[in-house]
């Protein structure tokens, strides 16, 4: 597993350990454009389902595999949080591309690694009237 790969299971862990203690909860979900990015956003990180994701995307979040389906069983296979313990903040969109950050935490706790805070970056393209995850990596 890559560096990138691990980091990611670590958000994903970290954000299922918060289901464990308290939750804010991702907060108001915002209005238009910013809530389709929101909700795409969300459903990432709370399902396996890959169906909102490029198959770039899905490439590189599997690295192996012969076919999507292969790839979404080998990206997607870990536990996923509910969605009122994922928090999407600082949703950017410019034009037909967005970002958001998802911190991680753990029972509420900021998650950090060498003193500094893990935070998965989401990138999205809307392609065909929706919101697609075209990249997610931990900074």
């Amino acid at each position: 597993m890559k560096a990138g790969q691990a980091a990611l299971a670590l958000v994903g862990a970290a954000t299922v350990l918060a289901g464990c203690g308290g939750s804010n909860g991702s907060g108001s979900r915002p209005a238009g454009e910013a809530g389709a990015v929101h909700d795409a956003v969300v459903k990432f990180e709370t399902s396996p389902d890959c169906d909102g994701i490029t198959d770039a995307a899905l490439t590189k979040l599997a690295e192996i595999g012969e076919n999507r389906q292969q790839r979404c069983q080998i990206a997607r296979n870990h536990n996923y949080p509910d969605a009122s313990v994922v928090k999407v903040r600082a949703i950017k969109i410019t034009g037909t591309a967005a970002t958001a950050q998802v911190p991680a935490e753990a029972g509420g706790v900021k998650v950090t690694s060498g003193g500094k805070e893990l935070v998965e970056t989401v990138s999205l393209v809307k392609q065909g009237g929706r919101w697609m995850i075209s990249d997610a990596h931990t900074d």
